[in-house]
């Protein structure tokens, strides 16, 4: 008898869980939408002008590629059309029910599920698979006084466009990404804009003095072998919070970023595993198109450019509201007209009734979707990454819950499947640290996606790119696109290794593709190479004994790798090249361009912006 399942959502996570439980063999699908049209967050969460954060090459469904004419970027219309495409190609819209909001799932007396409807109850399902996306309710801050607030209060779940905010004094609370494009749309309109917030993790989109994607590019393979690997991602903001307190107001003056950070915004915590990053778009530097020039009907959203042109006022968290009155922990005071609060949202997953009246955490879960006591049910699209892209690691999901449904992967015993999560759950304490209780969500991107792979049996094998050198930078080098996990093994594609590999190549032929890879390869031998020099020195000038200069560079090397003021400070003079860079670009640019009627932009951004718009005809 052929099994039957019931998917919750017609998201980007329902949809992608149907088109896999239907390659898998569960042919009998039945989709609830609790909206009118398919589309989930993309068609009640996003403003009018909402331009994705990943690239479509990490958003992409891995079966089915972007169009060739698609930006790199795609606004929300295209993201729902690709959705609506994606649909109708794998036969799922004649399955969906739309205007139906799933109440409460039960346990029938025969194994099988039922869940209650606003409309009815569905019955007699083999399987459940909630496609809850990560977003539920809008978060609003617990901040004394806001609910008293005599002004506008909205979250930014409600935003759509910024003329509501024209010429009033607007405070804007989180810095996450819908945070960073809110604000920044406001402030071109607004009176005076305020952005509150603990801290900011900027990470570009665009590779900086290109036009290419940052995240087309990924060392996380190379990641394990690597000690400064979590200072090139930051771009050495984490030694910040790995300095000595005394040692930290110098770093932020030598800096060429941290020395323009407000300092309302520095994070203690500054660690590439304990960060959630927030992808802008930068400024054009240096004479080459970059970030939002490429969309020039919306702002920059670069917030340290905002920040030192006077159109956005940097502010740390919130204390008190009284009136219209806001007061921050620093001590200031501001009034303000309307506050938007970009505070994120409860967990999908927890409005969740399950049987018995249980709740669902997303600590229960293995891979964050599958619950122990709960066999046969699922949970698709619970997990978002620091930097990477939220289809993906939906689609991983999908792709290892049809395979345990259709019974072609089994599962350990309920103990045993227990003892996996608190495992999960303990090495992501101890990578992620406090802010693992904060956002239970997030997950290395690179990382959790091989971790699936090998899970479902579709991880590249090194022994398979041994041929060359060009195969093994696909191997160590190739971005964590979704096509990578087609090559081989159950749901692979005939000819994905050679698009991969294609795809590989030109992101390693542009300018960025050879300073990524030339970096990543030096800080990998960094160390290496430094204790070898060592040794060669004590030996050859030092006239030391080959014991003797052996044991003093291995001591060199192990003071290296686990004494971080002892490795900041052979790190310095990268560094200071780094800053004597930014220094030089400063000094000898001159301020000749105005952004509107806010402010000059800086010398360092003054003549690249201006070369750009002349060689656009602007």
């Amino acid at each position: 008898m052929a099994k039957k399942c019931l998917v919750v959502g017609a998201g980007l996570s329902g949809l992608v869980a149907a088109k896999e439980l239907i390659e898998a063999g569960i042919e009998e699908i039945t989709i609830l939408e609790k909206g009118a049209q398919i589309g989930g967050i993309w068609r009640t969460h996003c403003q009018s002008n909402f331009v994705l954060t990943s690239s479509k090459w990490v958003t992409e469904f891995s079966s089915f590629p972007m169009p060739d004419d698609y930006p790199d970027f795609l606004t929300v219309q295209q993201m729902l059309t690709y959705l609506e495409t994606f649909a109708d190609h794998f036969d799922l819209t004649r399955r969906i029910h739309c205007g139906v909001t799933a109440q409460r799932l039960d346990r029938q007396g025969n194994q099988k599920y039922r869940v209650q409807t606003n409309v009815g109850v569905y019955s007699d399902y083999d399987f459940v698979v909630f496609g809850v996306g990560g977003l539920g309710q809008p978060r609003l801050p617990q901040i004394p006084g806001l609910e008293q607030f005599t002004g506008t209060v909205i979250h930014g779940a409600n935003y759509r466009e910024s003329k509501p905010f024209q010429d009033q004094r607007v405070l804007c609370i989180g810095l996450g990404e819908s945070g960073v494009g809110i604000s920044s749309e406001i402030s071109a309109v607004a009176q005076s804009t305020l952005v509150s917030a603990r801290f900011f993790n900027p990470a570009y989109r665009i590779f900086p003095e290109t036009n290419v994607p940052a995240d087309r590019f990924d060392g996380w393979r190379l990641a394990p072998y690597m000690k400064d690997y979590p200072e090139f991602i930051t771009v050495w903001l984490s030694y910040y919070a790995l300095l000595p307190q005394w040692l930290r107001p110098l770093f932020c003056q030598a800096h060429p970023y941290l020395r323009i950070f407000p300092p309302a915004w520095i994070n203690e915590d500054w660690n590439s595993a304990q960060m959630h990053f927030t992808k802008f778009w930068n400024k054009p530097a240096l004479g080459q198109g970059s970030g939002n020039l490429t969309r020039p009907d919306a702002p920059t959203d670069d917030m340290l450019y905002l920040a030192q042109t006077g159109q956005i006022i940097p502010k740390p968290a919130v204390k008190a509201i009284a009136g219209r009155g806001v007061e921050f922990e620093d001590g200031s005071r501001a009034e303000v007209d309307a506050i938007v609060c970009n505070t994120g949202y409860e967990l999908g997953i927890e409005a969740i009734a399950l049987p018995n009246g249980d709740a669902c955490r997303l600590q229960d879960l293995y891979k964050g979707c599958l619950h122990p006591a709960f066999p046969n049910v699922a949970f698709v699209g619970t997990l978002r990454p620091m930097v990477g892209s939220i289809p993906a690691m939906a689609e991983m999901q999908a792709r290892f819950v049809a395979q345990v449904f259709s019974g072609k992967y089994s599962l350990p015993e309920p103990q045993i499947l227990e003892k996996l999560i608190q495992k999960d759950v303990a090495r992501s304490l101890k990578r992620q640290g406090p802010m693992y209780d904060r956002y239970p969500q997030i997950r290395v991107f690179g990382q959790w996606m091989d971790e699936m792979a090998k899970l479902i049996g579709c991880q590249p094998k090194l022994r398979h790119y041994l041929g060359s050198w060009q195969q093994l930078q696909v191997y160590f080098l190739g971005g964590t696109q979704p096509l990578r996990y087609r090559i081989e093994g159950p749901g692979a594609i005939a000819g994905a290794r050679e698009i991969y590999t294609q795809r590989t190549g030109e992101s390693y032929s542009t300018r960025a593709g050879h300073w990524f890879r030339g970096a990543m390869l030096f800080f990998l031998v960094y160390p290496h190479v430094l204790a070898a020099g060592l040794f060669l020195i004590l030996v050859t000038l030092g006239h030391c004994s080959i014991p003797v200069s052996l044991f003093l560079s291995a001591t060199f090397w192990l003071a290296y790798m686990t004494i971080d003021l002892f490795r900041f400070s052979l790190a310095l003079p990268l560094l200071g090249r780094e800053c004597w860079e930014a220094f030089r670009n400063q000094r000898d640019s001159k301020p000749r361009f105005t952004y509107g009627a806010k402010g000059s932009i800086p010398g360092g951004v003054a003549g690249a912006a201006e070369k750009v718009l002349q060689n656009q005809g602007l």
